[in-house]
């Protein structure tokens, strides 16, 4: 029979699977929810970003090899995932800060 997948195999790949299950549910928020949700969920996205950075920070520093090689976490490459993660806060922040401009201080 198969082996039951153990938290070690999926450890590699937590904040992958953290922002793909948080971006589902900001989706169907939004989906939900409309235009008019847009602060907010600009507000959830941030958090959803600033918590997968934390699981990044918590990974251990040595190299983690998942899938049989195919998936490597590495000390640089978490430094460029971490570089992604603060390039998209910076980005959905800005974006909010033109939004406002544009429409006079109201969403």
């Amino acid at each position: 029979m198969t082996e039951g997948l153990d938290f070690a195999a999926v450890y590699p790949v937590l904040p992958e699977l953290v922002l793909a299950v948080g971006a589902m549910a900001l989706l169907m928020m939004g989906a939900w929810r409309g235009d008019q949700s847009t602060p907010a969920l600009s507000g959830f996205a941030v958090m959803l970003l600033i918590l997968a950075g934390v699981v990044i920070l918590l990974m251990p520093g040595d190299k983690t090899v998942a899938f049989g090689g195919s998936f490597v976490v590495d000390r640089f490459s978490r430094f460029l995932k971490l570089l992604v993660l603060v390039g998209s806060i910076g980005a959905i922040l800005l974006l909010l800060i033109v939004r406002l401009v544009r429409t006079g201080g109201r969403f």
